[in-house]
């Protein structure tokens, strides 16, 4: 019983501390529809993706520069050096992150946008130390087995690099990674689950919070009193609309899960 109610608690905690963030960070934007916000995602990953190669290619350049002055982090016995990383490589990528990031909300940067910029470089700063150190750890038990380990000779390689830091932001925009400690979910859900309104019936229609405004307008002209017996909706009592609008929307907490399962279409 009280490892029941210790769960519950931590599970309305964790709920309510999601709804404040949606509320106060996550921004209000104004999706025609679905489609128009599917497209805005993907258009965002393509541009950041196209973000990453450049700044990795440019990057390579740097590293040249910095070959020739031999400037390096640690040689590798056997191999060639590798590069020297550090808080101000890839500066191209942390500097034009953010407003690249902007085009989830149709243009307009904003504390949401900067703290999914912040992640995504996080995400991509640990997958470049982590390559790194992957070729000289390899390299370094190269050189203590000389004999056994020839045909898994690594290299460090740029495209590669590329590669990895390109999957980790894919991840990142599926959901697979989450948006910081109090989200089960990722950023692309937060939006969703602020901006988008699920029908509570069986279809699970979707609808963008304009698309429900205009049909809770919609409704509203219906009833006016003006149309009289001419009104569609005239025959519908009080009580029935009540019920209606009481049970339109799916519950917060149901909706945050749906949205979390949409987010995976980008895997």
């Amino acid at each position: 019983m009280n490892a029941m109610s210790l769960e519950l608690s931590s599970s309305d905690e964790e709920m309510e501390i999601t709804g404040m963030i949606l509320d106060k960070i996550v921004p209000s934007v104004p999706y025609e529809d679905w489609n128009c916000f599917v497209e805005c995602v993907y258009t965002t990953l393509r541009s950041f993706n196209a973000l990453v190669s450049e700044s990795v290619l440019l990057e390579n350049s740097l590293q040249n520069t910095k070959k020739r002055g031999s400037a390096y982090n640690f040689a590798s016995p056997g191999n060639p050096k590798l590069p020297a990383f550090d808080d101000h490589s890839f500066a191209f990528l942390s500097r034009n992150a953010p407003s690249v990031l902007a085009n989830l909300t149709r243009g307009e940067e904003c504390v949401f946008t900067r703290l999914v910029a912040k992640q995504l470089l996080r995400e991509c700063s640990r997958v470049v130390w982590a390559y790194t150190d992957t070729i000289y750890f390899h390299s370094c038990y190269n050189s203590d087995h000389p004999d056994g380990c020839d045909k898994y000779h690594l290299e460090f390689d740029y495209e590669h690099l590329r590669d990895l830091m390109r999957s980790s932001v894919q991840h990142s925009f599926s959901g697979l990674a989450p948006f910081n400690t109090c989200f089960r979910f990722g950023f692309v859900a937060a939006l969703l689950s602020k901006n988008f309104c699920i029908m509570d019936c069986n279809t699970r229609t979707v609808m963008s919070v304009s698309q429900y405004n205009m049909f809770l307008l919609t409704l509203c002209m219906g009833l006016h009193n003006r149309l009289g017996a001419g009104s569609l909706l005239s025959s519908l009592d009080d009580e029935v609309l009540r019920q209606i609008t009481a049970s339109l929307l799916m519950p917060r907490d149901s909706a945050l899960s749906v949205f979390a399962e949409h987010e995976k279409w980008l895997c």
